[in-house]
């Protein structure tokens, strides 16, 4: 790291917050999907139409694309590492929930085979728009 570059823009931090701005629109997604739904409460996955879960894993992708285009311009080494990495915690807590609450196979499919790719391709965008 530079002598110049200031500690906000250590890869690190530009991780942690790109974790964070993925995890708000992982949850800005699901909402948008429950009031679609007409249901205040999220329903179980198994009583949940198509079009929510559907709503559910965009939502997935959205926030792996956003924390890693967030960890990309933030941070200040140049690389997209950290906004890969921020998307590969968001696909692991994904991971955890598919593990923990029964999803559709299609949904399980998609959202782990997807977030990362998604993610690899907003970190090296953001550091290409960067530059």
């Amino acid at each position: 790291m530079a002598a110049s570059q200031h500690w906000v823009r250590h890869p690190v931090l530009s991780t942690i917050l790109g974790v964070f701005a993925g995890a708000i629109a992982i949850s800005l997604f699901e909402l948008a999907g429950h009031t679609l739904g007409g249901s205040a409460e999220a329903p179980k996955p198994a009583e949940a139409s198509g079009s929510i879960i559907l709503v559910v894993v965009i939502g997935w992708l959205a926030g792996a694309a956003v924390s890693a285009w967030v960890a990309g311009r933030w941070n200040g080494s140049g690389r997209a590492t950290p906004g890969v990495v921020a998307a590969l915690f968001l696909w692991g807590a994904t991971g955890l929930t598919l593990w923990t609450v029964p999803h559709p196979m299609w949904a399980v499919v998609a959202s782990m085979v997807l977030m990362p790719i998604v993610g690899w391709f907003a970190a090296n965008r953001a550091v290409k728009a960067k530059s």
